[in-house]
C-alpha cells in the first residue's frame, strides 16, 4: 500500500516537473527568441 502510494506520488511529481519545465522553456523562447532555441538544440 505504502509503496503503491509513493510510486504514484513520484509519478505525479515527475509529470508536474515535466510540465513546469516545458512551460519554462516556452517562456524563455518567447522572451529571447531564436538564440536560446539554437543553444538548446546543440
Amino acid at each position: 500500500m505504502v509503496k503503491k502510494m509513493s510510486q504514484e506520488g513520484i509519478n505525479f511529481l515527475i509529470t508536474n516537473l515535466k510540465a513546469f519545465y516545458l512551460v519554462w522553456v516556452i517562456l524563455i523562447l518567447s522572451n529571447h527568441g531564436g538564440v536560446i532555441n539554437v543553444y538548446l538544440l546543440t
